[in-house]
């Protein structure tokens, strides 16, 4: 008999808001078969993280079959103390259409009961604020067709979603959980999330993200935003064999314990800067795939994120091109600062764990940033009135001195590239004994009547031209400027050359 009143309070429930759409014979009770069936089935493909699963043999199930539900009112009406006998039950809505669009309350409302969505669709958006929910949450095989939004709630039990995905129509599309504090396992797996906000919150128990897709695969304007940023991790945190297809962001979040990466596959630039480790030697790297970052992917970063709230707030109603150009620049070299930093934090990280091969290759990608920093650097010291010029050139410098590790060895990283410089500059070596055999002994007299003063000047005068280059507004590419500097070498070069063959040293230095 117990179990016919909680069925009629739950109808009751129910039933306020869908008078039409539902009968209370459509409430299945514990020990009907259906139930039994339905839980036998999701049991077969439970894969949930811990001891107990999501169904235990003394818990009582009550399932709600394709039915049209809004259940707005859901929280304020399980906590009327005349419906106090449902606070026992636990409620599976299978193949259901559902609006759970919360009525907002100032006040934390309660809610005792398990609530299981199973195979259902979420017409509308999903609201739930200022909710204490002391079971667990989950939504397995659902659909969503608009933004699932959780804001400020307590978790004293686990949120769990699963399966959320199929390659046509099943997916998140936009999963937004803010100041929440979860105190139970938050669970995703095989679920596609085209944007994801974690902004904020709390995590005191394991959080799972495995076997899930972030962001769009084709998302040419990057509409899509995985920000997990700010959040404290207290316990383990799993993105095991995850595919990030756009730009995640991590920055400034904590993590106190294990902070797993494994299989992870990041096609777009992650943003680990001012991430805190507590424990480095607990986070695992292992076969996180970054293949598809390179130096444009960096170039792409910054142009596709420098122009955020800050940039807009500052341009705005900005007339003065100069000015203009000046904030443009400072932001994209803060990106491009955050970026070096980013990936210094993992290089840091696995170098502690004295994995130095992978962490040579973030470090490849650091020295992208700092590459493309002195870049943005330079532009800006262009336009300066009073610009130092020996800084200019020392940073111009070292931008020449990336650019050509880079293009001949990746930093290190490219045995192909090596070879390939290595065999060009024999080749280069031996053409230029041929070119000082062929050409320059003929014309010896020639070069002996020269003064070596007028070498010099011309020498002077291209280095002279080479510094100038700094103070013209129109020649902004580092490649122009590098023009000069080496004609200027080549100059000194040839005349060593000379120098050391009129001196009769130049024939044994060409062959020792």
């Amino acid at each position: 008999m117990r179990e016919y009143k909680i069925r009629r309070q739950l109808f009751n429930i129910l039933s306020k808001n869908n008078p039409n759409n539902i009968k209370e014979y459509d409430i299945s009770i514990p020990e009907y078969k259906k139930i039994k069936k339905i839980i036998e089935k999701i049991k077969g493909k439970e894969d949930f993280r811990q001891s107990d699963g999501l169904f235990s043999d003394d818990e009582k199930w009550y399932l709600v079959c394709k039915a049209t539900l809004d259940l707005s009112s859901l929280c304020d009406n399980m906590n009327n103390i005349q419906y106090n006998a449902i606070t026992q039950c636990n409620i599976i809505f299978s193949e259901c259409n559902i609006s759970l669009n919360d009525k907002q309350s100032e006040n934390n409302r309660i809610v005792k009961t398990k609530l299981y969505f199973y195979n259902c669709t979420f017409e509308k958006t999903l609201n739930l604020k200022n909710i204490i929910f002391e079971k667990t949450l989950t939504f397995n095989q659902c659909k969503f067709k608009r933004k699932i939004r959780m804001y400020s709630n307590i978790f004293l039990s686990h949120l769990v979603f699963r399966d959320c995905y199929d390659k046509q129509s099943k997916k998140i599309t936009s999963l937004d959980l803010q100041e929440n504090e979860f105190k139970g396992y938050f669970f995703i797996k095989n679920c596609a999330i085209e944007k994801i906000n974690l902004w904020k919150n709390k995590f005191k128990n394991r959080c799972y993200f495995m076997d899930c897709e972030f962001g769009y695969r084709q998302d040419k304007d990057n509409q899509a935003k995985l920000n997990f940023s700010n959040t404290h991790f207290e316990d383990n945190v799993y993105f095991n064999n995850s595919e990030f297809y756009n730009y995640a962001d991590f920055h400034e979040c904590e993590f106190d314990d294990i902070a797993c990466f494994y299989g992870v596959k990041f096609y777009k630039t992650p943003n680990f800067s001012a991430c805190y480790f507590k424990e480095p030697k607990a986070v695992n790297l292992i076969n996180v795939d970054i293949d598809k970052l390179d130096f444009k992917s960096v170039e792409k970063y910054i142009e596709d994120n420098y122009k955020d709230e800050s940039y807009k707030n500052e341009t705005k109603g900005i007339q003065d091109k100069k000015e203009f150009f000046k904030i443009k620049n400072k932001h994209k070299l803060r990106y491009a600062k955050n970026l070096k930093d980013s990936f210094r934090v993992i290089k840091d990280v696995l170098i502690t764990q004295n994995n130095t091969l992978e962490a040579q290759e973030w470090h490849k990608l650091e020295l992208y940033a700092k590459e493309k920093e002195n870049h943005i650097n330079l532009s800006v010291k262009d336009r300066e009135k009073n610009a130092d010029i020996f800084k200019n050139i020392l940073i111009w410098f070292n931008c020449v001195l990336l650019n050509v590790y880079r293009n001949t060895s990746d930093h290190h990283n490219d045995f192909l590239k090596i070879l390939n410089f290595t065999v060009g500059m024999i080749v280069l070596y031996g053409v230029f004994i041929f070119f000082c055999q062929a050409c320059i002994e003929p014309y010896s007299k020639f070069f002996n009547e020269l003064k070596s003063s007028v070498i010099f000047i011309i020498i002077g005068i291209l280095v002279f031209l080479c510094c100038i280059m700094f103070y013209f507004n129109r020649k902004k590419s580092i490649f122009a400027k590098s023009i000069f500097f080496i004609i200027a070498m080549v100059f000194i070069v040839l005349y060593l050359v000379t120098y050391f063959y009129k001196t009769n040293e130049y024939k044994t230095i060409l062959y020792l």
